[in-house]
């Protein structure tokens, strides 16, 4: 994590007896929270240890969140309910009032923190930038920066055409079955060029 958040996240480790594990990288999940049981009296939180610092450290204070609501509430709250957003909101920007984040991360989860959701991918800015510093080797497209109209192909090799969005994803047509297919704005796909389009749209 960022040296900056060492001292605070130590802080929290102690006051609240938290045993935290960094695993391996976890395509399911980014982390997780476990509360005490009858077998042990420590709260459990793990983080995938393969997340740059920034991201790391947000995944903690995911999880922190979870562990605050189970220490007020216990189960009498749900998982990713109002309680939950109001200390994850909390929690962000007492983070970021240490300092705890560079500039670019400041900006983009000062504004996350007000409306947190369950996934980074509900603020589309913040998920772009969470994915760059994960995978900087990598240039990522998205559908939502195509334009309407053009031609993208998914890792299966299957074709499409980008149209209208309807409410939150893109309506986008099959060329080959000629069916209609929903995308999330932050599917990644591989867009065609300028002359590949124009040879899809005669062919």
């Amino acid at each position: 994590m960022p040296t900056e958040a060492v001292e605070v996240v130590f802080k929290f480790i102690n006051d609240f007896n938290i045993t935290l594990r960094i695993t391996s990288s976890r395509k399911t999940k980014l982390g997780d929270y476990m509360p005490p049981h009858k077998n042990s009296k420590s709260h459990k939180i793990s983080v995938n240890g393969n997340l740059p610092p920034d991201f790391f450290l947000v995944v903690f204070i995911h999880e922190l969140a979870h562990l605050m609501v189970w220490h007020n509430f216990k189960r009498a709250a749900s998982p990713h309910g109002k309680e939950w957003k109001a200390f994850y909101g909390e929690l962000i920007r007492d983070f970021l009032n240490n300092k705890c984040f560079n500039e670019e991360m400041n900006e983009l989860l000062y504004k996350f923190s007000f409306k947190p959701k369950a996934t980074f991918a509900s603020d589309h800015n913040l998920w772009k930038y969470l994915k760059k510093i994960s995978q900087p080797e990598s240039n990522n497209i998205y559908i939502g920066d195509l334009p309407e109209g053009a031609m993208f192909t998914i890792p299966s090799g299957r074709l499409f055409q980008k149209e209208a969005k309807i409410r939150t994803r893109y309506r986008c047509k099959c060329v080959k079955t000629k069916r209609w297919f929903l995308f999330h704005p932050l599917a990644e796909i591989y867009p065609l060029s300028v002359m590949e389009n124009q040879l899809c749209l005669v062919s």
